[in-house]
C-alpha cells in the first residue's frame, strides 16, 4: 500500500443501543441482529429495552491511498476480474466502516512490472488536487512524502527502512483472534510519481 496523504483525524461522537446485562442473560448474542432482537423482545414484553453506550470513534478523512495487489500462481481470482468488480461493485464500497464510502471513484488498473515501484511508474491516476479544489476548498496541509508499506514476499523494489509487527491477521472472526504479521516500510524515491 502507498500512503499518499494521511488526511486529517476526525473524532465522531457515537451512540449505540445494546441489550442490558439482565436482558441479554440466556440469549446467544453472536451478531448485531441478535442484539436488536433481544432489545425489541424486551420492549414488547416489558415496555422498555436496551441501553445506550456512548463512545468516540476516530476516522481519517481526506486521505489518499494507492493499494497494489500482486497476482500469485494459485490466485483464485484473476486481477482483471478484480478490476471489473471494483469498477462495478455489487454493494456500496466503504473504508473501514459502512458510514465511510470513498469520496472519489476507484481507478483500478492492471499492469505487469517486476516490482511495486515499477508498477507505480506505469499507472496514472486522476489529479486529486484539481478535483478537490473544484468540489470544495481543502484546508492547506504540509507536504507529505509518500511511503510504501508491504509484507515479506512482495517484490517492492525498495529495501525496508523499518519493519513493524502488526496483530491484525485474522485467525477467527467468531472469537476475534488475530495473529502477527510483518510489515515493511520505506519512503518512495522522488522519481516515482504515484500520487497526483
Amino acid at each position: 500500500m502507498v500512503l499518499c496523504d494521511p488526511g486529517e483525524l476526525l473524532r465522531d461522537y457515537h451512540t449505540t443501543q445494546v441489550p442490558s446485562s439482565t436482558e441479554a442473560k440466556g440469549w446467544p448474542l453472536a451478531t448485531r441482529r441478535d442484539e436488536i432482537g433481544v432489545i425489541e423482545w424486551s420492549r414488547r414484553t416489558k415496555g422498555k429495552g436496551g441501553e445506550a453506550i456512548l463512545s468516540y470513534r476516530d476516522y481519517r478523512c481526506d486521505g489518499r491511498w494507492i493499494v497494489a495487489v500482486q497476482a500469485t500462481a494459485d490466485a483464485p481470482v484473476p486481477l482483471e476480474e478484480l478490476r471489473r468488480a471494483l469498477l462495478r461493485p455489487r454493494f456500496c464500497l466503504y473504508l473501514g466502516r459502512k458510514a465511510c464510502p470513498p469520496a472519489l471513484p476507484l481507478e483500478p488498473q492492471v499492469v505487469e512490472a517486476p516490482s511495486v515501484v515499477g508498477a507505480l511508474g506505469e499507472v496514472r491516476f486522476l489529479d486529486v488536487a484539481e478535483t478537490a479544489t473544484r468540489k470544495r476548498q481543502r484546508r492547506p496541509r504540509e507536504r507529505f512524502r509518500p511511503s510504501l508499506y508491504w509484507e515479506p514476499g512482495v517484490e517492492s523494489g525498495l529495501g525496508p527502512q523499518d519493519t513493524a509487527q502488526r496483530w491484525d491477521d485474522p485467525v477467527s472472526r467468531a472469537r476475534w483472534q488475530f495473529q502477527p504479521r510483518l510489515e515493511h516500510h520505506a519512503p518512495l524515491p522522488g522519481e516515482v510519481p504515484p500520487c497526483s
